[in-house]
């Protein structure tokens, strides 16, 4: 949830200036905590205006940078069926710094990339088996009808 708007501030200090009751009184008259009262009377006295204080980005940047990124989207264009394990030797190949394989993935979906996946279906000489109720062996897939 975000901060309150500048208005429902505005309202409880208006409130508190004409004095219409008390922190706890006015919290529970605009259905909010009392400390949330308390703080926009602090900060109106501290700075003079019940502004919210601007958010800050929170957590350490990440590891692929926007150079990063430039270089991802390139790799992608040219080959977009690769595995994420590709994209990591290519990617070390030419920034020369070891990222992991969940680093490379965030940086993939903050880029937008999209890749293709792979189907890798071994080629079966004996077809698929089906064992005697009709279910198919090593895997439990539904609407799969055993051959006549």
């Amino acid at each position: 949830m975000g901060p309150y708007p500048i208005e429902l501030r505005q309202r409880i200090l208006d409130a508190y200036d004409r004095g219409e009751g008390s922190v706890r009184e006015l919290a529970s008259l605009f259905d909010v905590a009392p400390n949330t009262v308390q703080s926009y009377i602090t900060r109106r006295k501290r700075t003079g205006n019940v502004s919210p204080t601007p958010q800050t980005k929170r957590g350490p940047d990440p590891s692929i940078g926007e150079d990063g990124l430039k270089l991802l989207r390139m790799l992608v264009s040219a080959q977009n069926d690769r595995t994420i394990d590709e994209y990591i030797a290519l990617y070390e190949a030419e920034t020369h710094s070891h990222v992991s394989r969940s680093v490379m993935v965030r940086a993939l979906k903050r880029a937008g990339l999209v890749r293709k996946k792979r189907h890798y279906v071994p080629a079966n000489k004996t077809g698929l088996r089906f064992n005697e109720r009709g279910k198919r062996f090593g895997a439990a897939r539904v609407g799969m009808a055993p051959p006549n």
